[in-house]
């Protein structure tokens, strides 16, 4: 019984794992803010990403780059972690540059989430100083 669902947990790992690398591949090829998003090794729960600054902002003209780290119930569950590789002076990142929102936590998170969308969360709070969120 502990074999087959080890097996079958596998299973789900890796079919995760092949729409995790076919979607990053799709955004990598779309124009956007988002320069590329790319897993770290072989791990697809970890994640390195490039976007742009938002236009008309203190940011405009930057590069971000952040690592995101997903939960292994991703798209079920939010990411665990979204940190900026270099400070970042904004109301929702915090002391050790890890992005803040409420839409990212359990109470708000929506498995339709993608990647992408996560991105473009991002993008967009940081076009935006509201404290509040």
């Amino acid at each position: 019984m502990v074999h087959i669902q080890t097996t079958l947990v596998i299973l789900s790992f890796y079919k995760k794992n092949v729409k995790l690398r076919q979607k990053l591949s799709k955004h990598n090829n779309e124009n956007s803010s988002i320069i590329f998003v790319e897993p770290i090794g072989d791990d697809y729960l970890h994640l390195e990403a490039a976007i742009t600054g938002p236009i008309s902002t203190p940011y405009e003209n930057e590069i971000f780059c952040i690592n995101i780290k997903l939960s292994e119930e991703y798209p079920f569950s939010p990411p665990q972690s979204i940190i900026f590789k270099h400070d970042v002076v904004h109301p929702n990142i915090n002391e050790i540059n890890e992005f803040m929102s409420e839409l990212l936590t359990l109470e708000f998170w929506l498995p339709t989430m993608g990647i992408r969308n996560i991105l473009e969360h991002v993008w967009t709070r940081l076009a935006i100083f509201d404290i509040g969120s």
